[in-house]
């Protein structure tokens, strides 16, 4: 518009304005009836938007509760950059007023013709296209992972989990079908009892992983179209679920063992109570760390080196480890496994030879021993001559004849002696 033409305009409406309120002074009634006509009357300057819906879908018309959604016509002066009205609901089950089916499909909005038009002295028509489907495909990602991979369980099971049917009922009254139950169990090995989430070995990484929600948010309640958050992404007729998962190490102690040494004797259970205690853990994950690098684990020695065995009568003795330190950067599945194993040797107590003793045999005492053993406490008055011993041999009836022989000389010895000593008196 020139400015001839806007001055044109100006004084119109300046002298409309003069005009009507001249009028009202007069008749206030003119001035009503002239308003209402003014009110009828398109502004000048201003042109028209309007919204057209239409069906992408080949042989699918669009129903009428879809064509209700299509924005309110408006006007705008020449020149004004237009950007269509998105407002409304861009989803629409097939079945209406929320009474779906399983089989029920729905029409989804897939945008307007252009973002936005430029008004140019005439009026504008954005057309909207809307296009059927019939289901949601629904898909699962593990998201977040960090320094530490995800295990191959999970990524397996990802990849069990792409493309799943989810039908609009059960979408819009948000609710999983059987498949996807399955797939989510599986996903986070729900513990019933526990309340909480189950575990994911990680055998290579030594840990295992848990479920890790970040807010659920399916839906408003009203419309069925899920709450975009971190758990749910979605760009229907596409949804994502992000499955997240915290890993959590599982540590390692040094570990002792005894074993013997000695073929054919078994360790006594009692030298176990020997083994060292050790507080310290370790996290295989944690191998290559700065700090982990030179970092060596050495051996402690038993509480108690030697044990003496009763049972077996001789001392078991601790005589070494099979490795003394190991550097944890050298730690692996295949490896050592962090433990310490002693060996123990048993040596047997000296048995004595016994000591060769005489026998010796102990007879009954008899009358005529009695006469015997009388010579060798008692000098005989007339001869300083003393009685041979008897050697303490042989058997009884040896000993008593011989006691017996020897009564008989003594005996016929005195006679003689006591016969000379009468003859010289």
């Amino acid at each position: 518009m020139n400015s001839n033409k806007k001055k044109n305009v100006i004084r119109k409406i300046v002298g409309m304005t003069a005009t009507m309120a001249i009028a009202s002074v007069f008749s206030p009634s003119i001035l009503s009836n002239t308003q209402t006509v003014l009110a009828q009357e398109a502004p000048v300057g201003q042109y028209k938007v309007t919204y057209v819906f239409e069906s992408d879908t080949p042989g699918k018309a669009l129903p009428q509760r879809v064509l209700d959604r299509k924005p309110a016509d408006a006007q705008y002066v020449d020149g004004t950059v237009v950007t269509p009205k998105t407002s409304f609901s861009d989803v629409a089950g097939e079945g209406g007023n929320g009474n779906y089916s399983e089989t029920d499909g729905y029409w989804l909005f897939q945008g307007f013709d252009a973002d936005s038009k430029t008004i140019q002295s005439g009026d504008v028509v954005f057309t909207g296209k809307w296009k059927w489907f019939d289901s949601i495909n629904v898909s699962y990602k593990l998201v977040n992972e960090g320094v530490i991979p995800y295990p191959k369980g999970l990524r397996k099971l990802e990849q069990e989990s792409q493309n799943i049917r989810l039908s609009y009922y059960d979408y819009s009254t948000e609710q999983y079908n059987e498949k996807i139950n399955e797939i989510e169990e599986k996903f986070f090995l729900s513990n019933e009892d526990a309340l909480d989430y189950g575990h994911h070995i990680d055998e290579e990484n030594e840990g295992y992983w848990t479920f890790a929600p970040r807010g659920y948010g399916l839906g408003n309640g009203n419309t069925g179209i899920r709450v975009e958050d971190s758990f749910v992404r979605y760009t229907l007729p596409y949804m994502i679920v992000r499955m997240e998962f915290e890993f959590t190490p599982t540590s390692r102690k040094v570990a002792y063992e005894f074993v013997s040494g000695t073929e054919g004797k078994d360790l006594p259970a009692a030298i176990n109570g020997f083994m060292p205690e050790e507080t310290e853990e370790y996290y295989y994950i944690k191998r290559n760390d700065v700090d982990y690098a030179d970092k060596k684990v050495v051996a402690k020695q038993p509480t108690q080196t030697t044990y003496y065995d009763d049972a077996n009568k001789g001392t078991w003795t601790f005589v070494a480890y099979d490795f003394t330190e190991k550097q944890l950067s050298e730690w692996d599945h295949n490896g050592w496994n962090l433990k310490f194993k002693g060996t123990w040797t048993f040596v047997a107590d000296e048995v004595l030879a016994p000591t060769p003793q005489p026998e010796t045999t102990q007879t009954p005492t008899t009358e005529v021993e009695t006469v015997v053993e009388q010579p060798k406490t008692t000098q005989v008055p007339t001869s300083e001559e003393k009685a041979a011993e008897l050697p303490n041999t042989g058997t009884v009836a040896a000993l008593s004849t011989v006691a017996a022989g020897a009564s008989v000389a003594f005996a016929g010895l005195g006679m003689i002696v006591l016969g000379r000593n009468r003859k010289e008196d």
